[in-house]
């Protein structure tokens, strides 16, 4: 699908055209797309008991195998592929975070933490450890690849602080803030930076993200447990004061909504994740219509 919405043919390329000769394709490997830039995507595959990264090139059917990343089953990820024009080299982040017996930020901290964030070089085609404290956050049991705004991955993080507000449970648990952020990657500094949100945000509000017109936008329930979901779109990237409402859906049996593009002037395609149901789909938003229903899972 192009990025307005326009359905295009997808063709299945059956003459993989490897760099790497040892990596034989399996049709029974499980995939999973990591990052996507420029239409090159990071790819992790599978195989039994083996995870292979590789970079492909859809269009071009071209694929090469990087040396991979260890990674938990357990372990909750970001990840993302850019492309940093002042060294003309692609990059790539891969950041893990496992916590045992913590399943959500409204629960306490576990008993065992790691963290790993790792940065790929193309050019030099290897993976480089940051520390610790490169990445002071949290990650969601939702985070996946990131969304990508000019060119640079975007995620959804957040961030825990004491409450001094409450009284603690015992001298072992402390009660705790949950702040939701977005932050994002910058290759070239290879530091995370975040991005300023409205003055409401400052809250325990959970929020998704997407990308609308080019445009940073998120979705999020303010009242917490309401029938409407709004949608805000930044107008003006990295300026806090210009985040908008652009528009309110109102449904009782939507969880979330994560925007995914425009299709014309008046509707928005995005995936729903409803609520007591294991499924997710896409639906349109026709601004004056209801929302009606086009792929199901």
């Amino acid at each position: 699908m192009d990025s307005d919405g326009s359905n295009r043919e997808v063709v299945l390329i059956q003459d993989y055209d490897y760099d790497d000769k040892d990596f034989i394709y399996n049709s029974h490997c499980f995939c999973c797309i990591l990052g996507s830039c420029n239409g090159l995507l990071l790819v992790s595959t599978s195989v039994r008991y083996n995870c292979q990264l590789v970079l492909w090139n859809p269009s071009t059917g071209k694929c090469k195998r990087i040396p991979d990343v260890h990674l938990s089953d357990e372990a909750f990820i970001i990840s993302g592929l850019a492309y940093v024009s002042s060294s003309r080299n692609y990059k790539a982040l891969i950041v893990y975070h496992q916590i045992s017996g913590c399943p959500s930020p409204n629960h306490e901290y576990g008993n065992y933490e790691a963290l790993g964030c790792n940065i790929y070089d193309y050019n030099l085609n290897c993976w480089t450890r940051k520390n610790y404290d490169a990445f002071p956050y949290r990650l969601l049991h939702t985070s996946s690849s990131a969304i990508m705004v000019n060119g640079v991955p975007h995620w959804v993080v957040y961030r825990r602080r004491v409450d001094p507000s409450k009284p603690a449970r015992n001298r072992n648990v402390l009660p705790c803030l949950v702040s939701y952020l977005i932050v994002y990657f910058d290759f070239e500094t290879e530091k995370f930076k975040e991005v300023g949100l409205p003055e409401w945000a400052a809250e325990e509000v959970k929020f998704d993200i997407g990308v609308l017109g080019g445009c940073l936008c998120m979705c999020l329930d303010p009242q917490k447990g309401s029938e409407s979901i709004e949608v805000w779109t930044m107008k003006e990237y990295g300026i806090a004061e210009s985040w908008t409402k652009s528009f309110v859906i109102s449904s009782p049996s939507f969880q979330s909504l994560t925007p995914l593009c425009l299709m014309g002037k008046n509707q928005v395609l995005m995936k729903v994740v409803e609520k007591k149901k294991d499924e997710q789909k896409l639906t349109k938003e026709p601004r004056r219509q209801r929302l009606r229903s086009v792929i199901r899972n």
